[in-house]
């Protein structure tokens, strides 16, 4: 009898808490979105149930949906042990959902970094400037330290993080007011005991309202070592959501770059790109993929090849946020207008990120696998190419349930790392 009456009192006081949650949102937003997005971000197992009770035969459909999906420690073909370890030192950023002053406070928070290894320690970037590192043997003490260094960290946002032959490079977003942020790479030779003294190896006047891409590797051409950057498009600057950028050979925008540091000059390996947040090179092979954010839908798997045009912002098989008949949308396809094919495009969105290869050691059965990050739809995917990088052979969602910003392999312990946004956390895969 006192189990029903504590189970009844519980149900009862749980529910007077949600009408109070939900009374106090509803009040503070009255616009019905704005009341939703604030929920889906602060309260998120309010929003759920409440989603559901709302539409009842549309959510049982969606759970129904959900035929032979497996979750963690479950994969297709294997288990995997997924831990967090979260980290301490990092510091919130706060999204732009909501732009009233009177919902600042319950803006959705995250934390932006990007990940390197060198030799037995791992090294956190963070978006608002911060540099940190541990061992990677210890990753689990939680223990990292903070490196100072020489650049103007209120004025910077981290883009990427790139460690080569025992230097470390940033591409960095410098605001040089509230119009206009410029891209930089800097340098610095790695040093646990003193400061990080970066020296600028490239920097460009052209200015962008709203910078994104950033990501960097290493490649070469004509045996001389260079660097793959990859720049956005100016993607907020016009209503109409165009940017002539990515089209124009005079912009370094909407471009993958090759950067020689020692000349600090610049050409143009590919254009014609919206937002890339994740690159792979494979030297040896000739092979560079990228992975870039589309509009509403249309994120997209390139295979980019030098000298070759990708198509935004004319084609893409995504659509326009602000839909009128004064803009039409993208043509949809690319090649019919002379722009590269994506390998595979993403309808809807999924917010992708970083790509990286999994060496085949890893598991007999995944064997040439890549895996993709996700922000939004919280998921990794894990893909396989054919032999042309022409198209990708079967793709599996492995659910996470956090946004992953970036991903790293470390070969020794057979662990792959996700940087996780909303929990702040490094997160380690391994086989069980």
């Amino acid at each position: 009898m006192k189990k029903k009456i504590f189970i009844f009192t519980s149900l009862l006081l749980l529910i007077f808490l949600s009408f109070i949650i939900l009374f106090r949102v509803l009040v503070l937003v009255p616009n019905v979105d704005e009341a939703n997005l604030l929920l889906k971000n602060k309260y998120k197992n309010l929003y759920v149930v409440l989603r559901f009770f709302k539409d009842f035969n549309k959510n049982v459909k969606r759970n129904l949906n959900d035929y032979n999906i497996n979750f963690l420690p479950k994969t297709e073909f294997l288990n995997l042990k997924f831990t967090k370890i979260k980290i301490k030192d990092l510091e919130k950023s706060k999204s732009s959902y909501l732009e009233d002053f009177l919902y600042k406070k319950f803006q959705r928070k995250y934390h932006t970094f990007y990940m390197a290894k060198h030799k037995n320690s791992i090294f956190l970037a963070t978006g608002n400037g911060k540099i940190l590192f541990n061992q990677i043997n210890k990753l689990n003490t939680n223990n990292f330290e903070v490196l100072n260094h020489n650049l103007e960290i209120d004025k910077i946002t981290i883009r990427e993080i790139l460690i080569d032959d025992g230097n470390l490079y940033l591409a960095i977003s410098f605001k040089k007011n509230e119009k206009c942020s410029i891209l930089e790479i800097y340098k610095s030779e790695i040093s646990i005991s003193k400061n990080l003294n970066f020296e600028s190896i490239f920097t460009n006047s052209e200015c962008v309202s709203l910078m994104a891409g950033g990501r960097m590797q290493i490649w070469e051409k004509k045996g001389q070592k260079k660097i793959l950057l990859t720049t956005s498009a100016d993607i907020l600057k016009r209503d109409d959501e165009g940017d002539s950028k990515p089209q124009d050979d005079k912009s370094i925008y909407g471009k993958v770059l090759l950067i020689d540091e020692n000349t600090k000059s610049y050409e143009i390996f590919s254009k014609g790109h919206r937002n890339s947040l994740g690159l792979y090179a494979n030297i040896s092979q000739n092979i560079v993929l990228n992975t870039e954010n589309g509009p509403k839908g249309g994120d997209e798997i390139n295979l980019i090849l030098y000298g070759k045009n990708y198509g935004w912002d004319i084609a893409s098989y995504g659509r326009r946020y602000k839909n009128n008949e004064d803009t039409p949308d993208y043509k949809l396809s690319h090649e019919d207008y002379g722009f590269e094919e994506p390998i595979f495009s993403f309808v809807p969105s999924i917010g992708i990120t970083e790509i990286i290869k999994i060496p085949n050691d890893f598991s007999t059965t995944w064997q040439d696998n890549f895996l993709i990050a996700s922000l939004f739809s919280n998921h990794l995917y894990r893909v396989k190419f054919d032999k042309k990088y022409s198209k990708i052979l079967f793709l599996e969602k492995i659910y996470i349930g956090d946004r992953i910003r970036d991903l790293l392999y470390l070969k020794n312990k057979k662990q792959i790392l996700l940087a996780l946004e909303d929990t702040a956390s490094i997160g380690i895969l391994e086989v069980e």
